[in-house]
């Protein structure tokens, strides 16, 4: 650009100042040390002084000769200190200004705001020394991001995730935590980016692995770990566990797959037993009809406790049926149950121990074949060897 007269200059410097209106007496203290009177400029009502004469200076110390007034316009100039010297900035196209060479502030620099071109402020920097940015003032309930002096960084959003953390190419840790500069844990990324971990570092320390496969695998000082972690503790336990399928135990030493393995139900209850006739069942009210079960897997334990108040009809074998599950229907799934206590039957045809058959929901019961108790155990008690008080107490375990 051409110009008539000078060439402009290329950089500037500015000076500092210092007003001392207010103060009286002869001894006044500067801003900064300065080597001579020559190097600052005194005025006094805005008349300037003559150095060594009007005053003297000694590093901070300003001496005057006569006596300043409190009342006074008293104010010094630095000519020796340049507060800053820069290049000139060149007005680009756009508006803004662009300076050649770096710049270099001593003190703060105080700003409103600062503005994106846009009609918004886009980023404010307020008076606590938080950043903020997208809101105007701190706070979590407010939309927008902010960054506290205190090391604290967050996000809020209104329905959108707050967040994202995007590790590229190799597969690795995304999230690092620390304690005092020292590691503690992370969270990471496995399997080509399809599987996620979580873990923390030491000698016994948990993780948790989540596999791309339906599982989720334990870890052990961030390293994907079998048999040494465990779930809870035994002052510190997790209340209930709600399960779909199983739970697959350990090789016990035998020789079991995970099929044969796996405990896939447990379950307790009641049911109301009855007597029954392999032909015909009897009519019976009962004074005691109680039965109590409990499944673990594929076997049932039950206790039966069975007493009539009175009996009519029926014909056949006696049996105790309607047992809470069917048996198993093997060929060789048959069960015993023992009978504890036995009253009230007709006399030597009393029962004295019960088994199932295989696909059946009852029990049937047997006695000796004759009234030695030494003879075999083959006879069936039938339904007319009931009274009306027949009791009987039994229990055992069969499979399902």
């Amino acid at each position: 650009m051409p110009y008539i007269g000078n060439f402009p200059a290329e950089s500037y410097s500015q000076v500092s100042y210092q007003d001392l209106t207010g103060g009286s007496g002869t001894s006044f203290t500067l801003d900064y040390p300065v080597g001579s009177a020559g190097e600052i400029e005194v005025f006094i009502n805005n008349v300037r002084q003559e150095p060594t004469v009007a005053y003297t200076v000694s590093g901070t110390a300003l001496t005057m000769t006569g006596s300043v007034s409190a009342t006074d316009d008293f104010y010094v100039v630095f000519q020796g200190k340049n507060q800053q010297s820069i290049g000139i900035p060149e007005k680009q196209t756009d508006g803004t200004y662009l300076f050649s060479n770096n710049v270099t502030v001593n003190g703060n620099i105080t700003s409103t705001g600062i503005d994106d071109n846009a009609t918004s402020t886009a980023m404010t920097l307020d008076s606590s020394g938080n950043l903020l940015v997208g809101k105007t003032s701190a706070g979590y309930t407010i939309a927008g991001a902010q960054m506290e002096a205190t090391g604290v960084i967050g996000a809020t959003v209104n329905n959108n995730q707050p967040m994202f953390a995007n590790r590229l190419s190799s597969d690795g840790s995304i999230f690092g935590f620390y304690k005092d500069g020292t590691a503690v844990g992370g969270i990471g990324s496995a399997g080509s980016g399809t599987e996620l971990y979580i873990g923390g570092f030491g000698t016994n320390t948990n993780g948790i692995y989540f596999t791309n496969s339906n599982r989720i695998a334990p870890m052990k000082n961030m390293v994907v770990s079998d048999g040494t972690q465990d779930i809870g503790h035994p002052s510190y336990r997790w209340k209930d566990l709600y399960l779909s399928g199983g739970v697959v135990f350990g090789d016990a030493g035998g020789s079991g797959t995970p099929s044969s393995n796996t405990l896939d139900s447990y379950e307790e209850g009641t049911f109301s037993p009855q007597y029954l006739g392999s032909s015909s069942s009897p009519t019976v009210t009962y004074q005691y009809q109680h039965g109590r079960y409990v499944k673990v897997g594929n076997l049932v334990w039950i206790n039966v406790r069975l007493r009539a108040s009175s009996v009519s009809g029926g014909s056949g074998s006696l049996r105790v049926g309607n047992l809470p599950f069917n048996c198993n229907s093997g060929t060789d799934d048959y069960s015993s149950f023992n009978i504890g206590y036995v009253n009230s039957f007709t006399a030597a045809d009393h029962p004295t121990a019960g088994f199932t058959t295989p696909g059946t929901n009852y029990i049937n019961l047997i006695r000796f074949d004759s009234s030695d108790a030494r003879d075999s155990r083959t006879a069936s008690v039938l339904t007319s060897n009931l009274t009306n008080t027949s009791y009987v107490i039994l229990a055992g375990v069969y499979s399902i």
